[in-house]
């Protein structure tokens, strides 16, 4: 009889333990189930707030200083307009294995104030042949992307300003953009 009673002690405790063993599934499905949320939390939070982050400023200066004339780019757009030099269309060829890839763009140059109109005008031939030499200098797939597109106008701007007296080119504008 003590064996009867033990054995109905250990079946109770058997049933006890594998009640909780029929909890323990249920709560790993849903610990399993907040692990995936978290997991799908932090990509998302990484694709929307990671982009591209800023360079040391040692790299910047490496660079030329190519991200301040981003930045001033990006603050320029954002202020009123200055006076526009509108430039005739450019076609040039592009750097390629079959030379059978060509640039057809217009642009216009944005001026840092009125002062510098009469020298960029004057100063035309010199920044179409500027402008064409950077233009044919490039690849399609340099300048076949939006990042490609704004590393061209600062290299414009930086050559541009390179050769002007009375002030700068704040930031050139392309009002046609066909590649072939």
């Amino acid at each position: 009889m003590a064996d009867e009673e033990e054995k109905t002690e250990g079946e109770e405790g058997s049933e006890e333990e594998g009640g909780g063993k029929k909890k323990n599934p249920m709560m790993l499905i849903i610990i399993g189930a907040i692990a995936v949320l978290l997991i799908v939390i932090i990509v998302v939070l990484l694709l929307v707030m990671g982009g591209e982050q800023e360079p040391a400023p040692e790299e910047v200066a490496a660079a030329g200083g190519q991200k301040q004339v981003s930045k001033q780019i990006k603050e320029n757009v954002e202020a009123t307009l200055g006076p526009v030099v509108p430039l005739k269309q450019f076609i040039v060829n592009l750097v390629s294995n079959d030379g059978r890839r060509y640039l057809k763009t217009e642009m216009q140059l944005e001026l840092s104030g009125d002062e510098l109109m009469e020298e960029a005008i004057s100063k035309e031939p010199l920044a179409r042949d500027v402008i064409i030499r950077t233009l044919s200098s490039k690849t399609y797939e340099e300048i076949s992307t939006e990042q490609g597109k704004m590393r061209l106008k600062e290299e414009i701007i930086g050559n541009l300003n390179a050769k002007l007296v009375d002030g700068e080119v704040v930031n050139v504008y392309f009002t046609k953009f066909v590649v072939q």
